[in-house]
């Protein structure tokens, strides 16, 4: 499953020396805690905003994202080497 890296975006963040109120900001979300709700994963960022991501954190749009092992892949993945 491919998914946001969002260790990726807040520790690039971080490395950047912008605050949560900062991304807020140049991504038009509001306040501070919009956006950590956001960058902890409890909202999805949209289609809209991966761009400006890229844009803000200087992480090309490919590097954003990570490859997710579920559960069930695990699960499968050991069925094979038994």
């Amino acid at each position: 499953m491919i998914e946001l890296d969002l260790h990726l975006i807040k520790s690039r963040r971080i490395e950047l020396k912008l605050t949560q109120q900062d991304m807020a900001d140049y991504l038009d979300m509001g306040s501070k805690a919009n956006y950590s709700r956001y960058e902890s994963g409890k909202y999805a960022f949209d289609a809209n905003t991966i761009p400006m991501l890229h844009k803000v954190l200087g992480i090309p749009i490919t590097k954003l994202f990570t490859q997710k092992v579920t559960d069930s892949e695990t699960e499968k993945s050991s069925e094979e080497v038994s």
